[in-house]
């Protein structure tokens, strides 16, 4: 990512320099040619977004290192595709992990809940064997 960025900055500065040698006076230039006040202006806006850029590739280095060091991890031996391999691998199998628990807790859950009816069921049908009166089972 470096490496592009800094290619658009040298494309950056080469159209300004391109500029500076052709259309440095842009008041000199005939009304009707809009090319150099359109080309400035772009170099401008572009200018201003990359120095953004900048700024944003700078804070997600920051950001990275912070998190490979956070997680104990040699960010000098360490590229992002390896580290974000690795914690993706981490992340898929604690997903399957926690689905695998939950759907054992369920389970358990669903067993007892059985277990439960089925002694209901069976104090039930002793009450009524003995004759099933109003009192409670």
């Amino acid at each position: 990512m470096r490496k592009d960025l800094h290619e658009i900055r040298e494309g950056l500065k080469s159209i300004r320099q391109e500029l500076q040698d052709h259309f440095s006076d842009v008041d000199a230039l005939s009304p009707e040619d809009l090319y150099a006040k359109k080309m400035w202006r772009f170099v401008g806006e572009a200018k201003d977004r990359v120095d953004d850029l900048v700024d944003e590739v700078n804070l997600a280095d920051t950001t990275f290192t912070e998190v490979v060091r956070y997680y104990g991890e040699d960010e000098k031996n360490m590229s992002s595709a390896e580290f974000y391999g690795i914690f993706k691998t981490f992340v898929t199998s604690y997903r399957v992990r926690r689905d695998d628990h939950r759907a054992l807790i369920n389970s358990d859950c669903a067993h007892r809940n059985v277990r439960w009816i089925i002694r209901r069921w069976k104090r039930n049908e002793r009450h009524w064997r003995r004759g099933g009166n109003n009192r409670k089972p």
